[in-house]
């Protein structure tokens, strides 16, 4: 099976570290910015997913998603998630799982957040 990151920062570096312990295909990964990766199964592609012409050409097997894009601050829908979803929706898909922004507790000025404080997001 294959994994897809879908906006991958952080988190992505993280989940790409430990999936070795998994066994995956081959990881396709897709961020707004060249990611350069020097792994064998780590395929990387340059997606903005507000792009109405979007595609997901290369996926061409059963795939599970970890969707972690943040989304856009200038509306109050979420047409990033939807656009991506809308684009994906071709595909035969095992699972998707979302991962939500840390800035939905809003700005601490990097002090400690868990889940007891108030959600203040600013998008």
């Amino acid at each position: 099976m294959n994994l897809i990151l879908a906006g991958s920062g952080y988190l992505g570096n993280a989940i790409i570290t430990i999936s070795n312990k998994y066994n995956f295909n081959k990881i396709i990964e897709y961020s707004r910015s060249k990611k350069e990766r020097h792994l064998d199964t780590v395929y990387h592609f340059k997606k903005d997913f507000d792009d109405i012409s979007l595609s997901f050409d290369e996926i061409n097997e059963k795939a599970s998603i970890i969707y972690m894009a943040p989304p856009r601050q200038d509306n109050d829908n979420d047409t990033r998630l939807n656009n991506f979803l809308d684009k994906i929706s071709e595909h035969k898909l095992e699972k998707i799982l979302y991962i939500s922004t840390s800035g939905v507790y809003g700005d601490y000025n990097g002090g400690i957040v868990d889940e007891k404080r108030p959600l203040m997001p600013l998008t």
